[in-house]
């Protein structure tokens, strides 16, 4: 496993020389691949944050608690999770920490959530027709959080100020007229 760990010594020797202060994360992705066994996933986390000198150690496609919780124990530096599993429900923020994990990341719900309500509106209007979009709008207004707001999402407010602050005035837009329909 030692061979695998000096992988992470260049960037590490790298980080070292540029900013000590830069983290440089070791993936391993060996659970539920084929011809691994825990053992082997242990030996990887284990050499990547003693001979590879990672500063943590990202274990990829977890699928148990006991899994989470053996890597965390068996690793001398920090662990980052990426929870992928049919086996057991994901854990818990507490759960997460009571397990040692030090991260918990969540790298695909904003697109797997943003598919999921794009098929559900797409088939609807197929269905329904136009009428599906006025329902779906009415839905985001009323849920919990109201519709999203892509201008408060993407700092418009702030591009404005910057705009303001860094342009002269002749190339600046002028979003009053920009919000008004164009006649035609």
């Amino acid at each position: 496993m030692a061979e695998e760990a000096i992988s992470c010594l260049l960037p590490c020797a790298a980080r070292d020389e540029i900013d000590p202060e830069f983290v440089v994360g070791a993936r391993c992705d060996t659970i539920g691949a084929e011809n691994w066994t825990m053992a082997d996933t242990l030996a990887r986390c284990i050499a990547y944050a003693t001979d590879g000198g990672a500063d943590l150690v990202w274990i990829n496609a977890v699928q148990t608690r006991a899994q989470l919780k053996e890597v965390c124990a068996r690793t001398p530096k920090p662990v980052l999770c990426n929870w992928w599993s049919d086996v057991e429900p994901q854990p818990t923020l507490a759960e997460y920490a009571a397990l040692g994990c030090r991260v918990a990341l969540y790298p695909t719900i904003a697109a797997a959530a943003g598919l999921q309500a794009a098929w559900e509106v797409l088939n609807d209007l197929r269905a329904r027709g136009s009428v599906a979009i006025d329902d779906w709008r009415r839905r985001a207004q009323a849920g919990p959080y109201g519709a999203a707001d892509y201008r408060l999402m993407t700092g418009h407010a702030k591009v404005r100020e910057i705009e303001e602050r860094f342009l002269p005035q002749s190339a600046q837009r002028d979003y009053a007229s920009a919000k008004k329909p164009s006649k035609g």
